[in-house]
């Protein structure tokens, strides 16, 4: 009895330290996992629940500005930004001044806060300056128009309006005394939610007329053209292509000059409400959404400083040489904007033609698509092939078509389009934002013709 029970006992230690053993192996296999995600995973700005007390602080500086903002006391949100945002500004009236042509046509009539958390780091798409260590919420706004009608040439409902306001992201970050300084360091406000620039546009009750340069660039393909594109005389591909050098050497000449990429938002804040623009406004958009934009558009662009707008064909994203969701959301997470191509690159003016259902799907659809994987609010549009822009204006049918598919753009909830142009121009227009002119970049062509190319349109 004493032997079978020595013979169990030592049974049970082996069991026991082969369970130790296994288990030792599987906890070391998850941390080599765990490590090699943190080593190899995208550039992401992953939220993290803030703790009690900063959480505390995070809502009373909230509550504060959107009380200041429902109290039209523009002068004291003022002193709770950050000091770049401040800078991005002429001064504290011309801050002013925006808000009220933004909001005094809307009735402000509440603010809800959520949940704070953090993030390790945030990028201005306005500037692209990246912060470390940010903290993050999101603000809904309850807001109508103030006369209980839409609002002047926009078709918004009220709840339309309402829905474009909520969950709209607040940051702050925790800045400290500068050297030689006494005192605590405090909280300031890197995004205003819904006071910010890049809070959703809604086109003024009393359209306006105002006309500002901006050049637009058109880009499709950043990278060189395949052996194959090179040998068909009759490929449109080297038309389209810039190489990533000759793209990287374009930067660097705007760099020289001075130019500073701004957003879309940034340039209908500028139009319809007198916002902040640097003195060489630029912008680089991307058509058709390939994966050379990830690979190679999207890091020349950041290593120069500067965004772009990425218009996504939402029906081939993921697709092989189209850029792929997670690939999207990095970029749009690094300051990166992104606009509606349509799902399937159709020309929407044909679509509309056939189908006015199906061409309202196409634009409702790609939005939605596109807002739920970026979880960002889309508002600006890209015609495929320039259709119908691109047809003889002359023709009733080409007027009809136009008036036809602006109207189903307004109706969707877009406020802004880019051409296809016929003619390069740097004008933009108030009265024309679904007419936004770009500049077509001329595939496989050197820096130096380039520079000749754009002369007309830069200083």
């Amino acid at each position: 009895m004493k032997k079978m029970g020595e013979d169990t006992e030592s049974c049970s230690r082996l069991f026991l330290a082969k369970t130790l053993l296994s288990s030792s192996c599987v906890l070391f296999l998850l941390a080599g996992i765990l490590a090699g995600y943190l080593l190899l995973a995208p550039n992401k700005a992953l939220p993290v629940a803030a703790k009690p007390g900063k959480n505390q602080q995070i809502q009373h500086i909230a509550q504060r500005y959107l009380g200041d903002l429902l109290q039209q006391n523009y002068s004291a949100m003022w002193t709770l930004l950050h000091p770049d945002l401040q800078r991005m500004w002429p001064d504290k009236s011309a801050f002013s001044t925006y808000l009220y042509q933004r909001f005094h046509a809307l009735r402000l009539k509440s603010f809800k806060t959520g949940q704070v958390s953090d993030l390790s780091f945030w990028t201005n798409p306005e500037t692209m300056k990246q912060y470390n260590h940010v903290s993050t919420m999101p603000v809904s706004l309850d807001v109508e128009p103030a006369d209980g009608s839409a609002t002047g040439n926009s078709s918004a409902t009220t709840s339309q309006i309402q829905q474009l306001f909520r969950n709209l992201p607040f940051m702050v970050q925790y800045t400290k005394p500068e050297a030689g300084q006494g005192g605590n360091g405090t909280w300031r406000i890197l995004d205003g939610g819904p006071a910010d620039l890049e809070a959703p546009i809604l086109p003024p009750a009393i359209p306006i007329t105002k006309k500002i340069t901006v050049p637009i660039l058109m880009y499709h393909y950043i990278s060189t053209v395949p052996a194959r594109d090179k040998a068909n005389p009759h490929s449109y591909r080297p038309g389209l292509s810039v190489s990533p050098t000759v793209f990287s050497q374009q930067l660097d000449y705007f760099t020289t000059l001075g130019y500073h990429s701004i957003t879309f938002n940034q340039l209908f804040d500028a139009l319809y409400y007198d916002g902040p623009l640097p003195t060489r406004p630029i912008i680089f958009s991307f058509d058709d959404g390939y994966v050379d934009a990830y690979t190679n558009a999207y890091p020349i662009l950041k290593t120069h400083g500067y965004s772009g707008m990425f218009y996504i064909i939402t029906g081939k994203v993921g697709w092989e040489g189209q850029a792929s969701w997670s690939q999207l959301q990095e970029m749009a997470a690094n300051g990166m904007q992104m606009g509606s191509h349509t799902i399937d690159h159709h020309p929407i003016g044909d679509v509309w033609q056939r189908s006015p259902s199906t061409a309202r799907d196409e634009l409702e659809r790609s939005r939605q698509d596109l807002e739920g994987h970026l979880h960002m609010v889309i508002q600006q549009f890209c015609y495929p092939s320039g259709d119908p822009l691109n047809k003889n204006p002359n023709l009733t049918i080409t007027q009809i078509q136009i008036a036809a598919v602006m109207s189903l753009l307004q109706i969707t909830g877009y406020v802004g389009a880019v051409n296809d142009p016929r003619v390069d121009s740097s004008s933009q227009d108030s009265s024309k934002p679904y007419i936004m002119h770009r500049i077509r970049v001329i595939g496989s062509e050197t820096i130096e013709n380039f520079k000749k190319e754009m002369a007309a349109f830069v200083s």
